[in-house]
């Protein structure tokens, strides 16, 4: 695989860790609606996020030749024509 997933699934949600943070809080505090909605924004990008990253993880990929072999080589001399 081009991609391996070598971390576990979240297991805490971004309202339970930004609950324990004081910069979250404030926010909180000082506008809560607002403080929700953009939470709920980013534990939505989060989980869209995780959900790609398991996506590349499970993609196998294979090529039939090597790129330089069906193409050629880009700094390879090419024959002169006159």
């Amino acid at each position: 695989h081009p991609f391996s997933l070598d971390s576990k699934k979240p297991t805490t949600s971004l309202v339970d860790f930004t609950s324990e943070e004081t910069r979250y809080t404030a926010l909180d505090r000082e506008d809560h609606e607002r403080a929700e909605h953009l939470l709920e924004l980013a534990q939505a990008d989060i989980d869209e996020r995780w959900h790609y990253y398991e996506q590349l993880a499970g993609i196998e990929r294979s090529l039939s030749a090597e790129p330089e072999e069906e193409l050629g080589h880009p700094y390879a001399e090419q024959p002169e024509t006159d």
